[in-house]
């Protein structure tokens, strides 16, 4: 946010999604976080709501990286594997409670 000009004042921070969503959850304050949070901690959203951002919004790119000449044929199982249960399971259960979020994902 700090790179946006946006400042807020500090009273509680926290570094760790799952108590991020338990302090939300139970009332204390608010927070930005991604649909892999929420899924993580879907058994606490009858006690939270979730709110589309308006445009733009921030996103998040993921990488598979490891050393050359190293795991190359494991490493391409590794990736397609992350795609499909990105495509299977990810973007399907985000849908559930974040529609809005359907274009923004991208897996290649």
């Amino acid at each position: 946010m700090k790179t946006h000009g946006l400042r807020f004042p500090d009273k509680i921070s926290v570094d760790t999604n799952s108590l991020l969503v338990t302090l939300v959850s139970q009332g204390i304050g608010w927070g930005f976080s991604r649909p892999t949070t929420v899924l993580e901690n879907i058994h606490m959203h009858p006690h939270f709501i979730v709110r589309e951002m308006q445009k733009p919004s921030f996103s998040r790119e993921v990488y598979l990286i490891g050393r050359e000449q190293e795991f190359v044929v494991e490493s391409e199982i590794i990736a397609d594997i992350a795609k499909q249960f990105v495509q299977e399971n990810i973007i399907p259960e985000s849908l559930k409670f974040a529609p809005w979020v359907k274009e923004g994902f991208t897996v290649g």
